[in-house]
């Protein structure tokens, strides 16, 4: 299931006016963040991360969130990874004594 980034902002803005800190958690599949910010209801410690999360939320931009929350790649979006290239085996030893010279 895809993670909306609204949604995740939402539910960690109600975690810091309610007991129900970590719902954000558990809809962004990190159950056992969840489950310590449920255990700590009754502190200021999981309203004070539920602000952050969602201010950190809201600043990230949607291809970081994807990247952090989303498994798959979003459909209709490049990709911005480089692509693997292949290793010459022949060539890449001297390519690594020229880097390690160029180094010193």
């Amino acid at each position: 299931m895809r993670k909306n980034r609204t949604i995740a902002v939402l539910l960690a803005s109600l975690g810091t006016v309610t007991p129900l800190g970590g719902l954000h958690k558990f809809y962004l599949g990190q159950p056992l963040w969840g489950i310590f910010y449920l255990i700590l209801w009754s502190s200021p410690i999981p309203h004070v991360a539920c602000v952050i999360d969602a201010v950190w939320y809201m600043v990230q931009d949607q291809d970081d969130f994807d990247r952090r929350f989303n498994r798959s790649p979003v459909e209709g979006r490049e990709s911005t990874s480089i692509p693997p290239t292949k290793i010459d085996p022949e060539h890449a030893q001297g390519d690594l004594v020229d880097a390690l010279r160029e180094l010193d």
